[in-house]
């Protein structure tokens, strides 16, 4: 059993941070009701800590819990396309990082360095190195694939299994947050959306879940797709390995990624080569619409020649010089309006 008690539930309020769900509590409301009024807030904070305590380990009827499940909408413009934001309620996102801070160990042992997205300590760090030194072989690409809209398309009766399997002290609590169809409520809108299948954006166990939830789609490329260094985070896959093993995986996952809800986006994708290789690259992958490129960013870093390293750490220098302008113009601002009379 997941044994939540009144400080874990201080302990997360101290840090919640976020605007209102559909009630229009936000963060700073329930701060203050949960920390500031002394006996009163520790009996409510006890009170949260008991429906936790019910949602991690029993099954609840969905009925009980759907108004605490729904979702204030948001629709990002991610240039081209939207990326569906849920934004919680706060009592939602308390309990789940609570939930989380006490079982998210169990989660990054799982996923180790399969799924990175699970919060293993210098993970990507250690991806990149490893991408970087696999790179220096002239005979290997990094095919760097990304997903359609992932999280949202995930199924999500597979990933409740995959939970109940693989994170066994969660499962009942995302069973019961995922049991049924969330409310996503748009505002100006009159109809009423429904995810119904992946996990909502803005849930605080959601990272964790989907790392879960991907884990046997890796296991099986793992399994039929030869000698590949796989390396992913999240929805965004990378394989290593000299070009026919790559095609194969890319075929693999164009075969399997479907029936678990990953759905490959070759647009979005990139095959990094060596320049020697370009043209062998662009033969073999010539019906896959994936970019053949000799530099690419990975993993908030770059994988490619030196010069395309070097105009990398340049442009974020400059960015990082233009942000230092700005705040020292702001501050003489500042610092002169403050010293008028």
């Amino acid at each position: 059993d997941v044994d939540v008690t009144g400080a874990h539930v201080g302990n997360v309020a101290h840090r919640i941070q976020g605007s209102a769900g559909p009630t229009g509590c936000d963060s700073s409301h329930w701060q203050d009701i949960l920390l500031r009024f002394g006996s009163h807030s520790a009996r409510l904070r006890d009170a949260v800590a008991g429906l936790t305590r019910h949602l991690a380990n029993s099954f609840v009827e969905w009925d009980s819990v759907q108004a605490l499940l729904a979702n204030r909408q948001i629709a990002l413009d991610k240039c081209p396309g939207i990326r569906p934001i849920g934004v919680g309620e706060t009592l939602r996102r308390i309990m789940g990082k609570t939930v989380c801070i006490l079982i998210r160990d169990d989660a990054e042992s799982v996923c180790g360095v399969s799924q990175l997205c699970a919060g293993l300590q210098s993970g990507i760090e250690g991806a990149i190195h490893t991408a970087r030194d696999m790179f220096s072989d002239d005979d290997t690409g990094i095919l760097v694939m990304d997903a359609k809209n992932a999280f949202n398309s995930i199924n999500r009766l597979s990933l409740l299994l995959n939970v109940r399997v693989l994170w066994p002290r969660a499962s009942r609590y995302i069973f019961n947050t995922y049991r049924g169809w969330s409310s996503l409520i748009l505002k100006g809108c009159d109809e009423t959306i429904y995810s119904r299948e992946g996990v909502i954006q803005g849930d605080p166990l959601s990272m964790f879940v989907y790392a879960i939830g991907t884990l046997p789609l890796i296991q099986k490329l793992t399994n039929t797709s030869g000698p590949t260094q796989q390396l992913w985070y999240a929805d965004n896959s990378s394989a290593l390995g000299n070009l026919s093993v790559l095609r194969s995986w890319l075929d693999k996952l164009f075969e399997i990624g479907p029936l678990f809800g990953y759905f490959p986006e070759p647009k979005k994708s990139s095959l990094i080569v060596h320049e020697h290789l370009t043209d062998q690259a662009k033969h073999i992958f010539q019906d896959s619409n994936i970019a053949v490129v000799t530099s690419c960013p990975f993993l908030g870093g770059i994988i490619g020649d030196s010069s395309s390293q070097e105009r990398f750490v340049s442009m974020k220098a400059e960015k990082w010089e233009s942000y230092v302008r700005m705040l020292t113009l702001v501050a003489g601002i500042i610092h002169r309006k403050l010293t008028l009379p």
